[in-house]
């Protein structure tokens, strides 16, 4: 069973590139007004047999705090009391199961750094991972276990990079030097995740990806890399990450299939990758790149190295992706628009099914209609 596991939207204070993409998603997605949402009625070319899931997070009506939630089809599903400022990062569906994967933010600390937390939640009802120093990034599901894959680590101390299987915690680094895990995904007794450490010589980003706890570096640590989601496709590990080029000192979106690196963006101009799907022979990853006359990132996704625009960034805002989904041969990509509105876009056609800037979209699962 394929395992897809949605992208972070959230970053380590230590690792530079990742700095560089808090930039670009706290101007467009973070949490900026109290409006009150609402959805919007679209008649996108979707087909009929499809459901489709956006994860994300709004805005409680009552308290005007940050609730975790998603839509189907267009409507909003709260799984958030409200009471507490939460969100959720990621998505996956399995029968008629919802599970999300997010995190809470507590008040600041004594150390003036805010408290985080993880969580998930199961057709609503939430688990607390027991861990006051938690950070969830993704999410897999196998069977009746939920893993969630993430940090530990209270910052500003080094994060240790991670993942919880019901709740039980795995740690894949020591805590020597900061990590993260950004991706996971499960076959069988084997648990993958992608993820990044740094190296302690330069300062600079390592590519990792773990299985079963064994670390394999995917960069070499002498320039910035990433590595930000993990598809399992039969026996093949297709790791998805972004890796800055030596020469030109710009960031070129990529993935390594089986530890071989693959480019997917031409260096032209700065990309970030944000999510991969491989649907038969075909590999998929949403992502942004910068727009040289704006400055700006304009949304798109690449099918095998070929480039397909989604939305353009304006003069005053870019367009960003979170995630892919391809279902029945069509391609789902969920981010924001250069409105600053959770958006989807199916067969290339941009759906917003919020007016609210404060809502954001972080995943997409699509199942088929009973």
């Amino acid at each position: 069973m394929r395992q897809k596991a949605a992208v972070l939207n959230s970053t380590s204070p230590y690792l530079s590139i990742l700095l560089q993409v808090i930039v670009i998603f706290l101007l467009q997605q973070v949490l900026n007004s109290c409006k009150k949402a609402s959805t919007v009625v679209i008649s996108p070319p979707v087909k009929d047999s499809a459901n489709i899931y956006i994860a994300g997070s709004g805005v409680s009506t009552s308290t005007m705090l940050p609730v975790a939630q998603y839509w189907l089809n267009g409507s909003p599903v709260v799984v958030s009391d409200g009471t507490q400022n939460e969100s959720a990062c990621a998505l996956y569906v399995s029968g008629t199961d919802v599970y999300l994967a997010g995190n809470v933010t507590a008040p600041f600390n004594i150390n003036l750094f805010p408290n985080t937390h993880a969580k998930y939640w199961k057709n609503g009802n939430p688990t607390v991972i027991n861990d006051s120093t938690s950070q969830a990034t993704s999410l897999a599901v196998s069977g009746s276990d939920v893993y969630v894959a993430g940090k530990t680590g209270q910052v500003p101390f080094p994060g240790i990079a991670a993942y919880w299987k019901n709740g039980n915690l795995v740690k894949l680094t020591d805590g020597t030097n900061s990590a993260i895990a950004y991706g996971i995904a499960v076959a069988g007794i084997d648990v993958y995740v992608a993820g990044i450490e740094l190296n302690p010589i330069n300062h600079v980003n390592v590519a990792k990806v773990w299985k079963n706890g064994v670390a394999t570096s995917l960069s070499s640590g002498t320039d910035i890399a990433t590595a930000s989601a993990i598809f399992l496709s039969g026996s093949d590990v297709y790791v998805l990450g972004t890796e800055q080029d030596p020469a030109t000192q710009i960031y070129v979106a990529k993935y390594w299939k089986n530890g071989v690196s693959v480019n997917v963006s031409d260096g032209t101009n700065t990309a970030f990758a944000t999510s991969i799907f491989v649907f038969g022979s075909d590999v998929y990853v949403s992502g942004m790149e910068k727009n040289p006359v704006t400055g700006f990132f304009d949304a798109k996704y690449w099918k095998n190295g070929t480039e397909i625009n989604l939305s353009p960034g304006s003069a005053i805002m870019g367009a960003t992706t979170s995630s892919i989904f391809v279902f029945e041969d069509d391609v789902y990509v969920a981010g924001t628009d250069a409105g600053g509105l959770p958006t989807y876009w199916i067969k290339g056609q941009a759906v917003n099914f919020s007016t609210s800037q404060s809502e954001t979209a972080t995943a997409v699962f699509i199942t088929k209609k009973p």
